[in-house]
């Protein structure tokens, strides 16, 4: 079993401790998905993006499977986490202003795009800076994706894919835990 499907089943196992919880979590990602607001293909660009600033290795899997199985492309998808990894590195140094003069840090708003189109390239920066809580660095990408003509509807899309990651990565952790209590314990 790999560890991708490994990592499912102790997440299954450990929410079934806690099912109205898990539950909950569950309706509240599968309506995020289920949204028709940003097409299904769109939509796992942006979960790529945001699996790059929540680092959560099953989720990148997970949602790379899916964006390949439609049609997505390698290359759209690495733009994806470059754009993901600009944007936590601005948000860092964006605590010494000085030092944001580096054109790695200018990538998400440049315009540049060489494989994704100028829309989902804004709408993967703003759900990257959802997925960050930098209000500064999402104050900015909205208007991006406002002026590249993203809707209201698209831009919540990307927040609630976000936030959906978000939780998603947490929830990962449930497998850690479920491993500590399905494993023999090596100390007896």
């Amino acid at each position: 079993m790999s560890d991708h499907v490994e990592t499912r089943v102790k997440i299954s196992e450990a929410a079934t401790s806690n099912i109205r919880s898990f539950r909950l979590y569950r309706r509240f990602a599968d309506e995020v998905w289920a949204s028709p607001d940003i097409d299904a293909r769109t939509t796992e660009i942006l979960a790529v993006g945001v699996t790059h600033v929540t680092h959560c290795s099953t989720c990148v899997d997970f949602h790379s499977r899916k964006a390949r199985a439609l049609g997505v492309s390698a290359a759209e998808l690495t733009e994806a986490g470059v754009l993901a990894a600009a944007m936590q590195t601005l948000a860092v140094v964006l605590l010494d202003p000085a030092a944001a003069t580096d054109p790695f840090l200018e990538l998400p708003f440049d315009g540049t795009v060489v494989h994704l189109d100028p829309k989902t390239k804004t709408l993967v920066v703003l759900a990257a800076a959802v997925a960050l809580s930098h209000g500064e660095l999402t104050t900015r990408a909205r208007l991006a994706a406002e002026q590249a003509g993203a809707t209201a509807a698209e831009l919540s899309k990307a927040s609630r894919v976000a936030a959906a990651l978000v939780a998603g990565s947490a929830i990962h952790y449930l497998a850690d835990i479920a491993h500590v209590y399905t494993e023999p314990d090596l100390a007896d």
